[in-house]
């Protein structure tokens, strides 16, 4: 996972989706927040389990979880 991340890292994206198996995920997000990448994640539901959470060691505190309900996204 540390080659993917450089491998992202060095493209210099503006946000990057995690579609991964748990835990990669979090180790992914952490993988890029060590090699400099400050921009957005996202990721689908399983980057809100605590386990995912846990392995990002904190890389995962403001990324966004993306889902199917949006009632709330009106006001947006």
């Amino acid at each position: 996972l540390r080659e993917h991340a450089y491998k992202i890292v060095t493209k210099k994206p503006d946000a990057v989706f995690l579609s991964v198996i748990p835990p990669q995920g979090g180790l992914l997000a952490k993988f890029l927040r060590e090699q400099g990448y400050k921009n957005e994640i996202f990721g689908g539901l399983q980057i809100a389990n605590m386990a995912e959470y846990k392995a990002s060691r904190g890389a995962l505190t403001d990324a966004w979880v993306v889902a199917g309900e949006d009632r709330g996204a009106d006001k947006y």
